[in-house]
């Protein structure tokens, strides 16, 4: 990641900055797809857990739930 960012911002493009957060449950995951269309997805309450959780990262941090920690 840092040969990229190195890369691209004497270009005149921004910084790239990239935050995570982790959560631990149960998901349901899977195929769905047609015979045009194919895609792997999870879905469930800990996915959008997880989402929400990343959104108060900043870029370069790590944020683990209550439930990572602990397990």
């Amino acid at each position: 990641m840092s040969y990229l960012i190195y890369a691209i911002v004497p270009l005149g493009f921004p910084s790239l900055a990239m935050g995570i957060g982790i959560h631990t449950g149960a998901v349901i995951a899977g195929n769905i797809s047609s015979q045009k269309y194919a895609k792997y997805t999870v879905i469930g309450s800990n996915v959008n857990l997880t989402a929400r959780i990343e959104k108060y990262t900043a870029g370069g941090q790590i944020l683990i739930s209550a439930d990572t920690c602990n397990h």
